[in-house]
Protein backbone atom coordinates (compact mmCIF):
# COMPACT_ATOMS: atom_id res chain seq x y z
CA UNK A 1 0.00 0.00 0.00
CA UNK A 2 1.45 3.58 -1.09
CA UNK A 3 -0.08 6.16 1.04
CA UNK A 4 -0.48 9.62 -1.19
CA UNK A 5 -2.02 11.67 1.04
CA UNK A 6 -2.20 12.54 4.67
CA UNK A 7 -4.47 15.67 6.03
CA UNK A 8 -5.58 16.23 9.50
CA UNK A 9 -8.04 18.29 11.41
CA UNK A 10 -8.79 18.22 15.05
CA UNK A 11 -10.40 15.19 15.36
CA UNK A 12 -10.37 14.39 11.71
CA UNK A 13 -8.19 12.31 9.81
CA UNK A 14 -7.82 11.44 5.77
CA UNK A 15 -5.52 9.04 4.59
CA UNK A 16 -5.62 8.65 0.44
CA UNK A 17 -3.90 5.39 -0.70
CA UNK A 18 -2.99 3.36 -4.07
CA UNK A 19 -4.85 0.04 -4.09
CA UNK A 20 -2.88 -2.01 -7.08
CA UNK A 21 -4.00 -5.49 -9.13
CA UNK A 22 -2.08 -6.63 -11.97
CA UNK A 23 -4.15 -4.08 -13.92
CA UNK A 24 -5.41 -1.37 -11.84
CA UNK A 25 -4.49 1.35 -9.34
CA UNK A 26 -6.88 3.34 -7.73
CA UNK A 27 -6.82 5.56 -4.77
CA UNK A 28 -9.17 5.06 -1.94
CA UNK A 29 -9.51 7.87 0.94
CA UNK A 30 -9.72 6.52 4.69
CA UNK A 31 -11.46 9.30 7.02
CA UNK A 32 -11.50 9.18 10.71
CA UNK A 33 -13.48 11.28 13.42
CA UNK A 34 -11.23 9.89 15.94
CA UNK A 35 -8.71 12.42 17.52
CA UNK A 36 -4.90 11.79 16.67
CA UNK A 37 -2.48 10.46 19.06
CA UNK A 38 0.23 12.98 20.19
CA UNK A 39 2.57 10.67 18.71
CA UNK A 40 0.71 10.66 15.31
CA UNK A 41 0.35 15.01 15.50
CA UNK A 42 4.15 15.31 16.43
CA UNK A 43 5.19 13.03 13.60
CA UNK A 44 3.76 15.82 11.26
CA UNK A 45 4.93 18.52 12.89
CA UNK A 46 8.64 17.64 12.66
CA UNK A 47 8.27 19.42 9.11
CA UNK A 48 8.07 22.60 10.08
CA UNK A 49 11.67 23.44 9.72
CA UNK A 50 11.66 22.19 5.86
CA UNK A 51 7.94 24.55 4.83
CA UNK A 52 9.97 27.42 6.94
CA UNK A 53 13.15 26.89 4.88
CA UNK A 54 11.32 26.38 1.42
CA UNK A 55 8.92 28.77 1.69
CA UNK A 56 11.34 31.31 2.82
CA UNK A 57 9.42 32.33 5.77
CA UNK A 58 10.60 34.54 8.79
CA UNK A 59 12.84 33.62 12.18
CA UNK A 60 10.18 32.46 14.86
CA UNK A 61 7.53 31.79 12.25
CA UNK A 62 7.08 28.43 13.55
CA UNK A 63 5.23 29.69 16.89
CA UNK A 64 2.23 29.60 15.19
CA UNK A 65 2.37 27.38 12.52
CA UNK A 66 0.73 23.82 12.65
CA UNK A 67 1.36 21.30 9.95
CA UNK A 68 -1.92 19.99 8.89
CA UNK A 69 -1.27 17.18 6.18
CA UNK A 70 1.53 15.80 3.16
CA UNK A 71 0.69 14.77 -0.41
CA UNK A 72 3.29 12.00 -2.01
CA UNK A 73 4.13 11.53 -5.50
CA UNK A 74 5.99 8.18 -5.97
CA UNK A 75 8.46 8.17 -8.60
CA UNK A 76 11.22 5.97 -10.06
CA UNK A 77 13.91 8.44 -8.28
CA UNK A 78 11.86 8.54 -5.27
CA UNK A 79 9.26 10.24 -3.34
CA UNK A 80 8.06 13.80 -4.06
CA UNK A 81 5.83 15.53 -1.74
CA UNK A 82 3.65 19.01 -0.84
CA UNK A 83 3.63 19.64 2.73
CA UNK A 84 0.51 21.71 3.72
CA UNK A 85 0.16 24.04 6.90
CA UNK A 86 -1.91 26.77 8.64
CA UNK A 87 -0.57 29.58 10.44
CA UNK A 88 -2.98 31.49 13.16
CA UNK A 89 -3.57 34.89 12.24
CA UNK A 90 -4.33 37.97 15.14
CA UNK A 91 -6.39 39.90 12.55
CA UNK A 92 -8.82 36.65 11.40
CA UNK A 93 -10.43 33.72 13.55
CA UNK A 94 -9.44 32.22 9.86
CA UNK A 95 -6.15 30.58 9.27
CA UNK A 96 -3.55 31.28 6.96
CA UNK A 97 -2.77 28.58 4.99
CA UNK A 98 0.18 27.69 3.52
CA UNK A 99 1.19 24.71 0.82
CA UNK A 100 4.98 24.26 -0.50
CA UNK A 101 5.60 23.88 -4.49
CA UNK A 102 6.38 20.43 -5.00
CA UNK A 103 9.36 19.02 -3.39
CA UNK A 104 11.14 16.55 -6.12
CA UNK A 105 12.97 13.89 -5.35
CA UNK A 106 16.70 13.58 -5.66
CA UNK A 107 16.69 12.43 -9.45
CA UNK A 108 20.79 13.44 -9.66
CA UNK A 109 23.12 15.57 -7.82
CA UNK A 110 22.72 18.60 -10.62
CA UNK A 111 19.21 19.23 -9.35
CA UNK A 112 18.80 21.19 -6.45
CA UNK A 113 15.94 20.06 -4.48
CA UNK A 114 15.23 20.94 -0.88
CA UNK A 115 14.59 16.62 -0.85
CA UNK A 116 16.90 15.30 1.90
CA UNK A 117 17.19 12.10 3.26
CA UNK A 118 15.68 13.97 7.05
CA UNK A 119 12.80 15.01 5.11
CA UNK A 120 12.31 11.30 3.28
CA UNK A 121 12.69 9.76 6.72
CA UNK A 122 10.33 12.04 8.11
CA UNK A 123 7.72 11.37 5.59
CA UNK A 124 8.20 7.67 5.23
CA UNK A 125 7.54 7.78 9.64
CA UNK A 126 3.96 9.81 8.91
CA UNK A 127 3.23 7.30 6.29
CA UNK A 128 3.86 4.68 8.51
CA UNK A 129 1.99 5.87 11.30
CA UNK A 130 -1.37 6.70 8.90
CA UNK A 131 -1.43 2.82 7.97
CA UNK A 132 -1.29 2.09 11.49
CA UNK A 133 -3.84 4.96 12.03
CA UNK A 134 -5.91 2.84 9.90
CA UNK A 135 -5.83 -0.26 11.60
CA UNK A 136 -6.50 1.41 14.74
CA UNK A 137 -3.52 2.41 16.34
CA UNK A 138 -2.26 6.52 17.12
CA UNK A 139 -6.03 6.80 17.93
CA UNK A 140 -5.54 9.09 21.05
CA UNK A 141 -9.00 7.05 22.75
CA UNK A 142 -7.47 3.72 21.12
CA UNK A 143 -4.25 4.13 23.11
CA UNK A 144 -6.66 4.37 26.37
CA UNK A 145 -8.44 0.48 25.36
CA UNK A 146 -4.89 -0.90 25.02
CA UNK A 147 -3.45 -0.08 27.79
CA UNK A 148 -6.47 -1.07 30.12
CA UNK A 149 -6.42 -4.56 28.07
CA UNK A 150 -2.90 -4.77 29.45
CA UNK A 151 -4.17 -4.98 33.27
CA UNK A 152 -6.59 -7.45 32.62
Amino acid sequence: MKITKVKIKPNETEIAYLETDAKNSKEVTFKSWDTQSKEFLGALQVLKPYVIYILELPDGYDETLEIRGVTIKYEEAGIGVVISAVKGLESLSAPLCLNTPYIPPKRDEHINTPMSSGLEMSIERITVMAQQFMDGQHRAQGQLFEQEAQHD
